[in-house]
């Protein structure tokens, strides 16, 4: 996630706060506390929260937390008097005021609705977003440390990727003390695709591939009948061919190659 606010850029993943492409110099702490406050921007933060959240094994007083407080206002040149970024709740706790511009939401998002409908079955338990991030960098990553760290049995690992004006949702479910995934998914795999093949006749021919196994090709023909795309544009009736998926390169784009192939290979055979 990377957030810009005032002349500022604060990146997550790096882990560093940049202004005019300079680097401030933030202790590990500030910078905890600052991602913190920008990931729930205009909402009241309590004392108890950022205590809890930001320091989960230290014992910290409130004059303590005070003063981390003061120190990130002095880092980012603000004012308590006339906040342009913290503002201080009195005996309640603090608010990020500032307009924030999230330039990289996705990844969060995809995390915050993964983590909300999982919260929603009552087998599990859940563990607030932030304090994996805060367990991740204590642990470096290691799956087995960061579920001992967090108490957690269970891990869902994953990511995502953007292949044209696709997007492609990886997940994994790993047992953290057997170190084995228990389950894989992947959301968004392309479910057709479009190739062609020489004809004597007419020179090449539309050949077509889906991946809804449970469609038949006599229904799917018919759906494309009634559709306005020109009858040159669609693939014969002995054109479409169900596969269980559309092969793919490493870099997730479609094999172009090996679909016309394919392709070549389920003509001549039917």
């Amino acid at each position: 996630m990377v957030y810009r606010f005032g002349p500022f850029v604060a990146d997550c993943t790096a882990y560093a706060v940049r202004r005019d492409d300079r680097r401030l110099d933030l202790t590990p702490k500030l910078l905890d506390l600052l991602f913190y406050l920008l990931e729930r921007p205009a909402t009241l933060v309590t004392k108890e929260q950022l205590l809890e959240d930001v320091w989960p094994v230290a014992n910290v007083t409130d004059n303590a937390l005070a003063q981390a407080i003061s120190d990130l206002r002095e880092a980012l040149g603000d004012s308590p008097s006339a906040p342009a970024y913290v503002r201080t709740v009195a005996r309640r706790g603090y608010r990020f005021v500032a307009d924030i511009h999230a330039v990289a939401w996705l990844s969060a998002g995809i995390t915050e609705t993964v983590a909300s409908d999982l919260a929603s079955i009552a087998e599990f338990c859940v563990t607030d977003r932030w304090r994996v991030v805060h367990a991740a960098r204590r642990t470096r990553g290691s799956l087995r440390d960061l579920g001992e760290a967090l108490g957690a049995s269970l891990l869902v690992t994953g990511g995502y990727q953007r292949i044209g004006p696709q997007l492609r949702i990886r997940a994994r479910l790993v047992d953290v003390a057997l170190g084995e995934a228990l389950a894989d998914g992947i959301l968004g795999d392309s479910c057709a695709a479009v190739t062609a093949v020489p004809d004597s006749a007419k020179g090449e021919r539309l050949v077509a591939f889906y991946t809804r196994l449970d469609v038949s090709v006599e229904s799917l023909w018919e759906q494309l009948c009634q559709t306005e795309l020109p009858r040159l544009r669609l693939p014969r009736r002995d054109g479409l061919f169900a596969i269980e998926a559309i092969p793919t390169l490493g870099t997730g784009k479609v094999d172009v190659r090996g679909l016309r192939q394919l392709a070549v290979e389920r003509v001549s055979t039917s």
